[in-house]
């Protein structure tokens, strides 16, 4: 049946986007933490 092959590629896609996305976010998390450390760091130097 292809429109089985069609659905399972299509939530393939779509847990690959999700994945990435929050390998983004927290990657971009980490980064706003540490940059919002360093901001502290240097203030209290």
């Amino acid at each position: 049946m292809p429109v089985l092959g069609e659905v399972g590629h299509f939530f393939a896609k779509l847990r690959r986007t999700y994945f990435s996305g929050l390998l983004e976010g927290s990657l971009l998390r980490g980064f706003h933490t540490i940059s919002y450390n360093l901001t502290l760091w240097s203030l209290c130097k």
